[in-house]
This record gives C-alpha cells, structure tokens and sequence, in this order.
C-alpha cells in the first residue's frame, strides 16, 4: 500500500528509536522553560525598566544590567572566559530575543558570587554569547529580592538580603 492511503503506515505509525526518543526528549526539554532577553540587554541601553551597576567577580569588573524585561539571569561567555570560570552543562533551553531570535543555551553558572558596593550577592546565570554586558540579572534574581524600591531616575535599587539593608 501507498503511505497516505488508508491501512497504510504513515510517519505517526513508525516505530520509535533511540534517536527519535532523543529528539522528543529534546524539543520538550526546549518548550518547558523559555526564557526572554530584553531589547535593553541585547543593545547596551538602560532607559525604562533597566538599570546599570558595576559588579566584581574575582576582581574583574563585570558591567551588570538589571533588567526587568529579561525573565532570567544571563553571563556573557566572553566574560567568564575572561576570569576563568568554568560553566557547568545544562539541559539546553531557548531564549526568546527582542529582536524574535531563538537562541539557545546549554551551560549555566549556579550561585555564581558578585560583589557590588560592598554587599556580596549570588546569582544563577545562563551562559549567552551577549555583547553588550558582561551579566543581565533578570526577573529570576529580582523576585527573590522583593519587597526592593527602586528609584529608576537615580537609577538605585533599595532591599533587605539576609536581615542587610543593600543599596545597588
């Protein structure tokens, strides 16, 4: 029989391998979380809901966007290359691009340690090729933080971390 005619096997009906399964595995891994990066991170602006701050990380400089727009925390490659830290392997997911990109990332820097005006801070990072900053911190590191004031025209940022008031 002719694939397409009724009783015939058509691709619905093929048995699945090994690869087939890893494809699956794959593109649902990739739909389960998708991650957004702002127009603010990939251009190097910080007007609206986004502010720089300039962080340390082993006593390099790490220009650090804050990042309302962006739903996850991002590290440039470049960056962690720069100051020898090694990015641990992931189950990779997308990142939605303002720009309507897809790219994808595969390595993450879990609770990564910064230092920003005298405050030790942690976040968990997704390892982009970004060019603009060094590090975004997205929505995924501000919500913890919450309650925080932010004052977007002096572009400051108030909360409590751990019983410490911190002023970014």
């Amino acid at each position: 029989m002719p694939v397409g005619s009724p009783g015939a096997p058509g691709p619905i009906d093929m048995p699945l391998n090994d690869e087939i399964i890893a494809q699956l595995e794959l593109e649902d891994a990739l739909t389960t979380e998708f991650c957004q990066l702002s127009l603010n991170a990939l251009v190097g602006t910080d007007h609206g809901d986004a502010m720089k701050i300039q962080a340390l990380v082993k006593n390099q400089t790490m220009l650090t966007l804050v990042d309302t727009g962006s739903t996850h925390s991002f590290i440039s490659a470049a960056f962690l290359d720069r100051v020898g830290i090694q990015a641990v392997p992931t189950t990779p997911k997308q990142v939605k691009l303002a720009n309507g990109q897809v790219l994808i990332y595969d390595q993450w820097i879990p609770n990564q340690p910064w230092l920003c005006n005298g405050f030790t801070l942690h976040a968990d990072f997704r390892v982009l090729d970004i060019s603009a900053f060094d590090a975004i911190l997205g929505y995924d590191w501000l919500k913890p933080h919450s309650p925080m004031q932010c004052h977007w025209a002096n572009k400051t940022m108030e909360f409590t971390h751990r019983g410490q008031f911190v002023q970014l």
